[in-house]
């Protein structure tokens, strides 16, 4: 009988730590996808419907937010959305920074925000009254070379909803999302860079040959004329 019993235990740390470990591979499956996924664009608008797409799908969040703060480093806007719809979306967008306690917190202190329950706590009056969020939050910081560059949210409508480890997922998540939504910005203003006068914001010489090119390569396929008009 006491052989029979220190099995069972032995048996049920294995068991234990089999989930654990089936746990942590399912885990490590996930961040390789993102990686993956967020690094198979340099597109911004393309990295956020990726990162979207992920959150809904793959982790099962029911409402999901990215803000990403503007160049003037004072106002957030919304950047990408899941399970919400459009009017929301525009009412989300309107909200600058001063307005939000937990996005204003959350930026400033440069960390993590869970609240519980929506309905108690003061911070989250905002969401609740206006938006009707109910359930649980998780409102993280999205950090890339130091700097907070935007802040996600992710809600369930149950209470206390979001375990332990899943917080800590859903942080690197949010730091691998960072790297690349940097990435795809820096690659943006690049692009933007390589084509305009930085004074003046106009098209530069590059931008015209590019345009010409087109537009002889267009002539040619459809045999049509191309008329070049010059204005000094």
């Amino acid at each position: 009988l006491a052989l029979k019993d220190t099995l069972e235990k032995k048996n049920r740390i294995i068991e234990e730590t089999n989930i654990q470990l089936e746990s942590r591979i399912r885990e490590l499956s996930l961040l390789f996808s993102a990686s993956r996924l967020f690094s198979s664009s340099l597109r911004l608008d393309e990295v956020l419907s990726n990162l979207c797409k992920m959150v809904g799908q793959t982790l099962s969040i029911d409402r999901f937010v990215v803000y990403l703060l503007e160049s003037d480093k004072e106002v957030f806007t919304v950047r990408g959305t899941h399970g919400i719809d459009n009017g929301e979306m525009e009412e989300l967008a309107r909200r600058i920074l001063e307005e939000n306690e937990i996005l204003r917190t959350v930026h400033r202190e440069r960390r993590s925000i869970y609240i519980r329950d929506l309905t108690q706590d003061l911070r989250s009056r905002f969401l609740h009254e206006r938006f009707g969020l109910v359930g649980s939050l998780l409102a993280i910081p999205v950090v890339a070379a130091q700097e907070v560059i935007g802040v996600m949210y992710f809600n369930r409508p149950a209470v206390d909803a979001f375990h332990i480890d899943e917080l800590s997922l859903l942080q690197v998540v949010s730091n691998i999302a960072a790297i690349a939504i940097r990435n795809a910005s820096l690659y943006e203003i690049t692009e933007e860079l390589a084509v305009q006068d930085p004074l003046t914001g106009l098209l530069n010489r590059r931008a015209l040959s590019q345009q010409l090119e087109n537009e002889w390569e267009r002539s040619i396929r459809f045999d049509v004329p191309l008329s070049v008009i010059m204005i000094d």
